[in-house]
Formats: structure tokens, C-alpha cells, sequence
């Protein structure tokens, strides 16, 4: 299974060079909304020992888990504005089945299959039917009823995102992320295998290639960074121009070794 993360050229960059994604506490996604749609109760009772100790606000529970977000496709083009730096970023295709923890239900609080947000026009927030433990060390003691009302229900504007989110419990995380700070959000880096990034998708004017008024030394670091992933294809997206949609066509970096040559002899000659 593919799944795709965009990102800016400077975070495409570092995410392949580092050999590392990043996890996210969920109150520091760009919706208010994340996390709402938790049940409510007037004393606290009858609720899922998840919520059951902060039923009066929206996510300070939440802490205690980071959240990688990803999507199933590459092609979307309010993400690429987005996410992607104005088209100016790139797509990260992650085969997730090669790396073993995201499909873990041991590992992951809530595992990939298992991720899929669920879209509604109306927020639910009446008690899930399961019924849970009093623990949320692991996924096998959280029903997966709360598990999604916790971290997988989003209001049905976001369903162009097509989002599958990785949840995982902080509780020892020294043990699976290292930690950095981007201000006062902390980014949980997870260390991937060389052969879990599959596809990197440049957006139409991501400034790599001679064609987008790119910079040799961004084709370069490129190059370097894509070498370490042993199984990567590098992909254009391009505007079609008989539509609104746009497309993307695999690159093969020995022949734009040749074009970038062709570019500094003309550059040379005028």
C-alpha cells in the first residue's frame, strides 16, 4: 500500500536525507476541529477511559499521542497548493508495508489499515456502544469505535484529503523517535528503511529541473538524497492544458543530467 505525504522542497529534502518522517501531535494540526468529536457527558461518567479525565476540553489528552498524516493519492491539487508550497513542493510516496511498525497492531495505536478518516456533515458525540478497559496502553485495550470517534472523525469540507492517519501512544517514546522542535511543536522523527520510499512526485514549479527554472544545486542534493532509497522513481507533475486536472510523468535522472549540460551550454552561448 502507497501512501503519500506532501511536503515543501526544503522538507522533501530533509525527510529523504534524514531517513525520517515526522509525527505530529494532533493540536498542532491547521483544524480547530481535531479531535472534537469526542463524547460528551455532564459529570464525566459513562464515557471511555480515553476521554473520561478531560471531558471538557478538546484535545489536552491528546498529547499523549503523535500522528503521522498521510493520503492515498498524489494528484490533488488543492493539497499541492496547500501542502506543497504552491506547487513549489514535492509528493512522498511511502510503501507502507515495508515498514513493518506502520501496520503493526502491537506498534501503532491505530495502525495504517486501519487509519482511514471517516468524513460526516454532523459531529458524533454521543458515548461509543463499545466498551474499553481502563488502560490506553496499547490498541487491544481501546475498541476501535473510540480509537476513530479519538482521532479519525473530521468534518466532511476535509474529504478531499482522502486522509489514512498512524497513531501512535508517546508513553517511552525515547525508544522510537527522536525528538525536534519547530518553535514550540515537537516534531516525533521516525527513522524509515531504505526501500519504503517508492515515488517522489515534483510539483510543476518546484525550482529542480531546467525546464521549471530549476537550480542545479536542488537537482543535485536530489540526486544525492534519492541514491539512499534503493527502489525510488522521480516523477514531473505537469498542468494539462486541456482541463483543470494535472498529470505526472516518471523522469529519469541519467537523461536530465544530459539536459542540464544542454542548459549551461546555451546559457553559455547567449
Amino acid at each position: 500500500m502507497i501512501l503519500y505525504k506532501y511536503v515543501s522542497l526544503k522538507a522533501g529534502m530533509k525527510i529523504m536525507e534524514s531517513q525520517a518522517v515526522g509525527f505530529s501531535e494532533a493540536r498542532d494540526f491547521n483544524d480547530p476541529f481535531e479531535t472534537a468529536a469526542r463524547p460528551r457527558s455532564e459529570d464525566g461518567s459513562n464515557l471511555p477511559f480515553l476521554f473520561s479525565c478531560n471531558n471538557h476540553t478538546t484535545n489536552s489528552w491528546s498529547s499523549n499521542f503523535a500522528v503521522l498524516s498521510l493520503t492515498r493519492q498524489p494528484l490533488n491539487k488543492l493539497m499541492l497548493a496547500h501542502y506543497a508550497d504552491d506547487h513549489k513542493g514535492m509528493v512522498l510516496g511511502f510503501d507502507v508495508s515495508k515498514i513493518p511498525e506502520f501496520t503493526s497492531e502491537e506498534w501503532a495505536f491505530i495502525p495504517a489499515q486501519s487509519g482511514n478518516v471517516i468524513y460526516t456533515a454532523t459531529m458524533p458525540t454521543h458515548p461509543p456502544i463499545s466498551t474499553d478497559s481502563h488502560s490506553i496502553e496499547s490498541s487491544e485495550s481501546v475498541s476501535l469505535e473510540t480509537r476513530q470517534r479519538a482521532f479519525l472523525f473530521k468534518g466532511a469540507d476535509w474529504a478531499l484529503e482522502e486522509e489514512v492517519r498512524i497513531v501512535k501512544f508517546l508513553r517511552g517514546y525515547e525508544r522510537f523517535f527522536d525528538v525536534i522542535y519547530l518553535g514550540d511543536r515537537p516534531l516525533y522523527l521516525y527513522e524509515i528503511p531504505s526501500d519504503s520510499l517508492v515515488e517522489v512526485h515534483l510539483g510543476c514549479r518546484a525550482k529542480v529541473l531546467p525546464a521549471t527554472n530549476g537550480e542545479h544545486c536542488n537537482w543535485l542534493r536530489l540526486k544525492k538524497a534519492m541514491k539512499t532509497f534503493e527502489s525510488c522513481r522521480l516523477f514531473h507533475i505537469d498542468v494539462d492544458l486541456n482541463s483543470w486536472e494535472v498529470t505526472s510523468r516518471e523522469v529519469e535522472p541519467v537523461a536530465y543530467d544530459g539536459y542540464w549540460q544542454l542548459h549551461f551550454d546555451r546559457r553559455a552561448l547567449d
